[in-house]
């Protein structure tokens, strides 16, 4: 088979070329649409055509595939077969394929059918045309160049404009291979119609253009996010919204979680969680709080979608916000704003009512509600309903309304009556229109508001002035009204007896006022008419003497008149005889000077409270504030119960108060307290106090301070007891003498009735007397004690003086001089130094605690002695505390101030120190506690209580 068939060759020599330009065009063509913001839907028909013409291609060279030059003697038929199938193809296919022979002009020799579609010409007609004659951009130099590289590398991709006859111009990509045979040279390929996709591709130019400014001017936040949450994109609006230019957030991309407030995060944060979770269908509208650049805080309302590319994957979030913060503070104050016209619109006593155009109701208040039930509408208002439904007087409701919707305001007076007792009101109603913001009306306002109580006022004005003037025409009080020039314009009859009373002169209406004064009074007349008529009420009281010699008192009014406006216009002048007044006042005065005299002597002497029926203090004299320490601002409004001490039973109050509200006199002792918590007595006589119903009001108090005698009582009854307790005493001293006496002397008789008085003195006869002496001396010391113990009982008054606690130890030391060198002390009498008593008692309590701290020492350890004051409310309390060998309290505690009892036998002692300490203690109105425990120490304290001087002092410290 020969292979000058020109479809062979053309397989043969344009199949690898157009195979290879096929894909450099599919990949150019894909690179362009890539940089055309992801739009890919031009290229990727044409990529879909290039593919089919691959498939094309395979075909064919599976057909040839074992076809090659001089294989068989079936090769003619096998070629004819493959130009047959290469026609066939070529002539099917959309794209145009030609072949031109470069030394013939370039002019067609094979064109496919849908070249002729292309030209939009006949196929015959075009195959007389050279490619040149479609292509006005035809360069001689250029196509050189061009030829040359095609010969070069067997085959070249170009793109150009066909300028086709009926004057369309194509956007076409050409594709061409050259090869030569039999020494001479073609060009093969096909070009495709890329009209429709440069159209596609200068709109979607246009269109990108379009929405870049709509990006950038957009007065809303655009942002791309990376699914990592980086951003990709944002626009300019994020610089006035944020104060952040884009290349910030580009240049940083931990920026974005550092400027959405705290509180918001979690929010941002959810919402891109969930779109993650649900996919393309879903998006979150919420609103955030973000950080401007300047620190300031702005409300973002923000749409969150995801990204997907071309091919459905996943790329990313885009956000669009809105900055809404003025929008929110409007709507903010918009409700607030609601809210106050609401609670104006409630709170008015006015019924009022909206309605639309149809007359329906669109809201009302309370007060609308209420005044169906006043008048007994059975029906409640709703909004929808039409008010024509309840009100009384149709016909001038629906003609007001209608005034209204015309722009008019109305307002009216009406009486209605209602109920089956026919009650009457008067209400006041106004129509007004109510606008939108175009200034169109939507509706009316009716309001409603009951006059009645405003029309009976009138009426009783009315009333009111006929009753004026007939009590002006009445009583004993002259009036008369004058105006600026002094003219009468008015007077009663009063006035007009009173002139002729003094006078011979007649009052008339006209008449200059002052031809009636009297020569005496006409100045001060003047004086005071000047005053008034500049608006000063003037009032003045002036004696003297009538006609009859009788001395009398006359009372003067100057009262300014004044009109509608407020301006004075005239003057009125009453006088009136006071002259029993006078006289009765100047009795009260005496009488009121008795009782301020009574007043000042029970001030002075008592104490003097009133309070109210709930026993609420509503006055008190400086006597009571002196007592109680409170002012007169503190215990006005306190109840009584204030002062209470507890100290009295319930029983002794209800008696009080039963007597006293029947009307009675009561008079009892209290014991009460003072403002510091301090007490007095008071012996108190209660009265309750009537008004002029004989009704009583108030109840009060006078007090005698008898605190000094209740004390001296209680001082009384101290001693009693101190007597009652020193004969007990005296008892078991008694008791002591008889039994403690006994044993000494019954031993020293014995002794001598051993001793024989013929014997000589020797050494039997001396031991005798060394027992004797002992004996003698254990009674001398036992006797010794209990002249102690009696001298402590009997002395019941002793002359007390101020004490220093720390003089007290340094005399106390000194009897111990030899025992303190290695004893440790601690003294602390900071807070009470010194005390008003018996300075022999004290001594004696000093010397004996520390006495039995150093005779009972532990001999494991230094001696410590600490002695310290305190203050306990009427009390100071004195503790000795040591380190020694303790007391069993457990066994002994009840034995611990008996008289000669000890604790520690292999120690010295008489048991006599603790029971005189106890036995001091208490003649000086105190008493003692102690707490001890073996090995570890003991502690002894002393509650002396404080004499009055003392606790005076002590207070006011």
């Amino acid at each position: 088979m020969s292979f000058s068939n020109p479809n062979y060759l053309l397989v043969k020599h344009f199949s690898l070329y157009f195979w290879i330009a096929t894909c450099l065009a599919s990949i150019v063509t894909g690179l362009l649409g890539f940089l055309l913001l992801w739009e890919v839907a031009p290229w990727l028909k044409f990529c879909a055509i290039t593919l089919q013409i691959t498939v094309l291609y395979v075909a064919c060279l599976l057909v040839l595939k074992h076809q090659s030059p001089g294989s068989s003697s079936d090769k003619p038929l096998e070629e004819k077969i493959a130009a047959d199938f290469f026609e066939q193809m070529v002539q099917t296919s959309k794209n145009c394929f030609f072949a031109i022979a470069p030394d013939h002009d370039f002019r067609f020799f094979y064109l496919n059918e849908a070249a002729a579609d292309h030209f939009e010409e006949p196929l015959e007609v075009v195959k007389h045309y050279s490619i040149r004659d479609y292509d006005r951009s035809y360069d001689a130099a250029k196509e050189k160049v061009k030829f040359a590289k095609l010969k070069e590398i067997g085959f070249v991709s170009f793109e150009t404009k066909h300028y086709l006859k009926n004057g369309k111009i194509k956007n076409v990509l050409i594709t061409s291979s050259y090869f030569v045979h039999n020494q001479k040279e073609y060009i093969t390929g096909y070009f495709t119609d890329i009209t429709k996709l440069r159209k596609s591709q200068a709109e979607l130019k246009t269109t990108h253009d379009y929405y870049e400014k709509l990006l950038n001017g957009s007065p809303d936040i655009i942002m791309l996010f990376s699914e990592t949450g980086q951003i990709l994109y944002a626009n300019p609006a994020i610089e006035s919204i944020l104060g952040y230019s884009p290349v910030d957030f580009y240049n940083n991309a931990s920026l974005i979680s550092s400027i959405i407030a705290p509180e918001s995060q979690h929010i941002f944060e959810e919402n891109r969680q969930y779109l993650l979770e649900h996919g393309k269908a879903n998006e979150k509208t919420s609103e955030l709080k973000w950080l401007t650049k300047d620190g300031k805080e702005v409300l973002l309302q923000q749409n969150i979608k995801n990204t997907y590319d071309s091919e459905g994957k996943f790329t990313g979030f885009q956000i669009i916000s809105r900055d809404v913060t003025a929008l929110r503070s409007t709507e903010k104050q918009l409700e607030q704003n609601n809210a106050l016209l609401r609670a104006v619109f409630e709170s008015s006593i006015q019924a009022k009512i909206l309605v639309d155009k149809s007359f329906n109701i669109i809201d009302f208040n309370t007060e609308a509600e209420s005044r169906l039930v006043k008048y007994q509408i059975n029906k409640k208002l709703a909004v929808g309903n039409p008010l024509i439904d309840y009100v009384f007087h149709k016909d001038i409701f629906i003609n007001n309304l209608q005034k209204a919707l015309s722009g008019k305001k109305v307002t009216t007076e009406q009486q209605i009556t209602f109920g089956k007792e026919n009650q009457e009101v008067w209400v006041f109603t106004s129509y007004v229109p109510i606008s939108d913001a175009k200034g169109e009306i939507i509706g009316v306002s009716f309001s409603s508001l009951d006059i009645t109580e405003v029309k009976l006022s009138q009426k009783k004005l009315e009333e009111s002035e006929a009753l004026l003037e007939a009590v002006f025409n009445s009583g004993h009080q002259t009036l008369v009204l004058i105006d600026k020039q002094r003219k009468i314009l008015k007077f009663n009859k009063a006035a007009e007896k009173g002139v002729a009373r003094f006078s011979n002169l007649k009052l008339q209406i006209g008449a200059n006022y002052l031809d009636y004064i009297p020569d005496w009074a006409k100045d001060i007349f003047l004086e005071n008419f000047a005053l008034s008529i500049q608006g000063k009420e003037i009032e003045g009281e002036y004696p003297f003497v009538s006609a009859t010699g009788q001395l009398h008192y006359l009372a003067t009014f100057h009262q300014p008149v004044k009109g509608d406006q407020g301006q004075i216009f005239a003057m009125a002048h009453a006088t009136i005889d006071i002259t029993e007044k006078k006289q009765n006042q100047l009795l009260l005065q005496k009488t009121l000077n008795s009782l301020r005299d009574v007043q000042n002597a029970i001030d002075k002497s008592a104490v003097v409270c009133i309070t109210d029926l709930q026993s609420t203090i509503v006055q008190v004299n400086d006597a009571f504030c002196e007592l109680t320490q409170y002012t007169k601002e503190e215990i006005k409004g306190q109840n009584i119960r204030i002062l209470n001490s507890n100290y009295h039973s319930q029983s002794l109050f209800a008696e009080m108060y039963k007597s006293i509200t029947e009307g009675n006199f009561w008079r009892g002792e209290f014991k009460n307290k003072r403002k510091d918590g301090s007490f007095f007595w008071v012996d108190s006589t209660i009265a309750p106090i009537t008004n002029e119903n004989n009704e009583i009001y108030q109840y009060i108090a006078i007090w005698y301070v008898v605190t000094r005698r209740k004390e001296a009582e209680s001082q009384n009854k101290r001693l009693l007891q101190q007597l009652i307790t020193q004969n007990n005493d005296l008892m078991q001293f008694s008791y002591i003498i008889s039994h403690n006496l006994r044993s000494p002397v019954a031993n020293i008789l014995g002794l001598f009735n051993i001793l024989e008085p013929n014997d000589q003195l020797g050494a039997h006869n001396e031991a005798i007397l060394e027992h004797l002496q002992k004996a003698t001396l254990r009674l001398d010391e036992v006797i010794a004690d209990l002249n102690k113990i009696l001298e402590v009982k009997n002395q019941n008054i002793l002359e007390k003086e101020w004490v220093n606690f720390l003089d007290i130890f340094e005399q106390t030391k000194a009897f111990f001089s030899h025992h303190f060198e290695p004893i440790e002390t601690l003294l602390n009498f900071e807070e009470v130094p010194r005390f008003y008593t018996v300075k022999s008692y004290l001594f004696s309590i000093f010397y004996n605690m520390v006495s039995n701290a150093i005779k009972y020492q532990d001999p494991q350890r230094p001696l410590q002695i600490k002695i310290t004051s305190i203050k306990m409310g009427d009390y100071v309390k004195l503790i000795f505390q040591d380190n020694g060998l303790g007391i069993d309290l457990t066994r002994f505690r009840d034995k611990l101030f008996k008289l000669y009892k000890r604790f520690h036998l292999h120690i010295d002692g008489k048991g006599l120190g603790l029971y005189l300490v106890q036995s001091q203690v208490q003649a000086l109105g105190g008493y003692i506690q102690v707490e001890s425990k073996e090995g570890m120490g003991t502690s002894f304290i002393i509650f002396l209580k404080f004499a009055p001087e003392q606790k005076q002092l002590e207070d006011t410290k």
